[in-house]
């Protein structure tokens, strides 16, 4: 079965950039540690699923080339079956473990092991041999959890635009833990500054912000939200700290998302899914 045939019955198809930028990573992870910059809202999940997807695809051709009669050659690409994937939150984890499981009823000899950072932070990034590390949000996991690394195939992804960080950050990323940046080049969709509703302008203030788009939920992230909560949203729907997935799928115009964690703007998709 095909990859888009096979995610098509999950409802987990990569589009084509999706699944291009899949390849890449694909191609390079065994030569080089990888960190892949896609966007946020760009479909981080359906990329892991499509790289695993790949990785066995390649298994099982050097398995039926074996088996032909011919001078054998040494393989320059490890036959790798076991994966650790990497989720910033449990949640996270727990929403798209059924859709990367599935896998396993087309490569029934994965091995797939999903791990958490908020519930492993010690051993979440660190990986045998013969697993291929699989990071979502790298960023959150290796700069600001400070998770220990050591793997020797992987790939990171991450939204955040590397070569923008600080260049202590960079370095380390690039330079000590050996990772090569490549930029998907998918163009977001928040970049279109010709939708007025991400446009992006000063805010005078909190209120003022409230007022703007009222066909539209807020999300507000800072640090402390008791001014916020004293002040301009007593007469607001306000859910504070929510990491609830079905929530955040049926959000509606009266709801305002204060978010104080940093965990909550990691992963988290605040696109909701209601008419």
């Amino acid at each position: 079965m095909g990859l888009n045939e096979l995610f098509r019955t999950f409802q987990f198809e990569p589009n084509n950039n999706q699944a291009a930028c899949a390849a890449v990573a694909v191609e390079m992870c065994f030569k080089n540690k990888v960190l892949l910059e896609v966007g946020p809202g760009l479909g981080k999940s359906r990329m892991i699923g499509a790289m695993m997807y790949m990785v066995g695809v390649r298994n099982r051709h050097k398995q039926e080339e074996a088996k032909k009669p011919r001078k054998k050659r040494a393989s320059r690409t490890p036959q790798i079956a076991r994966f650790k994937v990497v989720f910033s939150d449990s949640k996270l984890l727990l929403d798209e473990q059924p859709k990367l499981e599935q896998l396993k009823s087309q490569f029934p000899f994965f091995e797939i092991e999903l791990v958490s950072v908020d519930s492993s932070r010690i051993d979440a990034c660190r990986a045998d041999d013969d697993q291929l590390l699989i990071i979502d949000e790298a960023d959150f996991a290796l700069l600001d959890e400070k998770a220990p690394f050591d793997a020797k195939y992987c790939v990171g992804l991450t939204a955040t635009a590397v070569l923008a960080e600080e260049v202590q950050c960079r370095d380390y990323l690039l330079k000590t833990l050996g990772f090569q940046y490549v930029d998907s080049c998918i163009e977001s969709p928040l970049k279109d500054f010709s939708d007025p509703l991400r446009h992006l302008t000063p805010i005078a203030s909190v209120e003022a912000f409230l007022e703007t788009n009222p066909d539209a939920a807020k999300l507000i992230y800072i640090d402390e939200a008791s001014y916020l909560e004293e002040n301009a949203l007593k007469t607001r729907v306000v859910t504070k700290d929510c990491d609830d997935l079905e929530k955040l799928r049926s959000l509606t115009v009266e709801d305002v998302m204060v978010a104080t964690e940093d965990r909550l703007m990691r992963g988290y998709d605040y696109r909701s899914k209601a008419p």
